[in-house]
């Protein structure tokens, strides 16, 4: 009893946020990622399908993520494919961070008067609303979590304590921030993030014995790296840079998360590297302004203060996840949910020592609407239209979020939606290069059939032979009428992929044979007939 007595306030916390997110469970798996890194990723089915560094490089997921995927396992085992139960484990593992976020702040002084607020500040942050709700998030998630707990351990107890290679402290910390880094690349900064908790909470350690107590952190972020980077340019999701461009795509990110921290409206499940307006030169100003003033208030604060040490955090965490890495995704709201814990620290560290009228009065004039705020942003993550028409909308003039939004609705076989935003895809941007079979049915299906003619020829001018794939299987299985294409595009898309040399079944090719004799195509009907033949050898 007296336990609830002194962190009721907590209890408040965790309950509201649990409301908030409750809609989570009945998400299913999104359309980003999930379905190749969780559903159809073989080491989830199988961990060591792939031998011991197979579970330890993921390649599926591009760079090292080894907990998560064993996370993801144990939910397989536990569940099956049910996405409820994943969306489950993630908000509870939010509700943990939570719990241990709260009592890292304690273990720094802070009362329980107003721990909580802070605490709530970071339950209940719109941004928190994409890690939450996106299974394969569960990554930032397990990543921050083991590294507040690694903090509580080394925070627990009185500051005056033995060096570091007499304290159970360091052995159980270090291994958190191992797991942590295993959980997600990002937290290779961990050595850095510890380092400053280690001069805050034990500064009798030396300086010598902590640097070599980091090694064994050290020797995993450096194999994170040493195998991530060429995975991730086998997949072809590293991305060529210009030193101003990378400076430009730093900036950039960095303005995104800091004005979403202060103005968490209009949060985007992807944001555009290509889109060199977005975001606006006065919010770089703003943005850049706000910070400088924050860290240049934190770093007056005298040497081994808490402010201080929160600002070095957020730089430290936030550095991985600042548009540094050359890829396609080179943002995201997720990415900010380790730095977040640095914000709310600095916040704790900027308040009163007791007010707790005050406190009240901060709550209820911010916490309900940042619930209202995230369980909307939330909601965006509950289909593959939701999540990517906000998206479309922001970058009205940008193919590839048109083209997302398009996917998605067929990804839920919604063709009547689908159908015209591919053909204003492809009025838009005619040269686009994806989904170009998925056009042509959208331009036939619509009637529109000179545009599906002309995104054939487009398909047979760059040897597309997925597209031509694509579109035969179309034609055969009757999702586009075999009269809507004109006589010319059937003969182009056949001719394509035979010079191509692509190997056809013995059924397909009768049936293409079929499909050309029909329109008068003879001697081409004849040809497949043979190719038909021959396959069958």
């Amino acid at each position: 009893m007296a336990l609830f007595d002194r962190h009721w306030r907590l209890i408040v916390v965790l309950s509201v946020t649990l409301v908030t997110f409750s809609a989570v469970v009945r998400f299913p798996f999104s359309i980003i990622d999930d379905p190749s890194n969780v559903v159809r990723n073989p080491l989830v089915a199988a961990p060591l399908s792939q031998g011991l560094m197979g579970l330890l490089r993921t390649p599926a997921m591009g760079y090292p993520h080894t907990v998560t995927v064993l996370s993801f396992a144990l939910d397989r085992a536990l569940a099956g494919e049910d996405p409820s139960y994943y969306h489950a484990v993630n908000l509870l593992v939010h509700l943990v961070n939570i719990a241990l976020l709260y009592m890292l702040l304690l273990r720094f002084g802070i009362s329980t008067e107003w721990a909580w607020l802070p605490a709530a500040i970071f339950a209940l942050h719109p941004l928190v609303a994409e890690p939450v709700s996106w299974v394969i998030a569960r990554k930032d998630l397990l990543a921050t979590g083991f590294l507040l707990g690694a903090f509580n351990v080394i925070a627990t107890g009185p500051a005056e304590t033995a060096g570091v290679f007499r304290d159970w402290r360091w052995g159980t910390a270090a291994a958190l921030c191992i797991l942590a880094i295993f959980s997600k690349p990002a937290a290779i900064t961990a050595p850095v993030l510890l380092w400053l908790v280690i001069r805050y909470a034990r500064p009798s350690w030396t300086l010598r014995d902590v640097a070599i107590a980091l090694a064994p952190i050290v020797a995993a972020g450096a194999f994170t790296m040493a195998v991530g980077v060429p995975d991730l340019q086998a997949q072809g999701a590293v991305v060529q840079r210009s030193v101003m461009q990378s400076g430009f795509d730093m900036t950039r990110a960095w303005t995104i998360h800091v004005w979403h921290l202060f103005w968490p409206r209009d949060l985007l499940a992807e944001y555009e590297r290509t889109a060199t307006a977005d975001p606006a030169v006065w919010k770089i100003v703003a943005a850049f302004a706000v910070s400088l003033a924050i860290a240049a208030a934190a770093l007056r604060t005298p040497r081994g203060s808490a402010a201080r040490m929160a600002v070095l955090f957020i730089i430290a965490a936030g550095a991985p996840v600042a548009g540094v890495l050359p890829t396609w995704h080179w943002t995201a709201d997720s990415y900010v949910y380790l730095p977040l814990v640095g914000v709310v620290m600095l916040a704790a560290a900027s308040l009163p020592a007791a007010d707790v009228p005050r406190a009240w009065t901060l709550a209820w004039a911010v916490l309900p609407l940042l619930a209202w705020l995230s369980y909307q942003q939330s909601i965006t993550w509950s289909s593959g239209p939701a999540t990517f028409a906000p998206v479309a909308a922001h970058y009205a003039d940008n193919p590839r979020p048109l083209n997302r939004l398009a996917f998605a609705y067929l990804y839920e076989n919604r063709p009547d939606q689908a159908a015209p935003l591919l053909v204003k895809l492809d009025a838009m941007a005619p040269g686009f290069e994806f989904n170009r079979a998925q056009r042509a049915w959208a331009a036939y299906r619509l009637g529109e059939a000179s545009r599906g003619d002309a995104v054939i020829a487009r398909c047979v001018a760059a040897a597309d032979v997925e597209c031509l794939t694509v579109f035969w299987n179309d034609v055969l299985a009757m999702n586009i009428a075999p009269d809507r294409p004109g006589t010319g595009a059937l003969a182009d898309a056949y001719l394509g992929l035979a010079e191509a040399g692509t190997p056809l079944p013995a059924a397909t090719l009768r049936g293409i044979a079929d499909a050309l004799r029909q329109r008068g195509l003879i001697a081409l009907a004849f040809r497949a007939t043979v190719a038909a033949a021959r396959s069958e050898r």
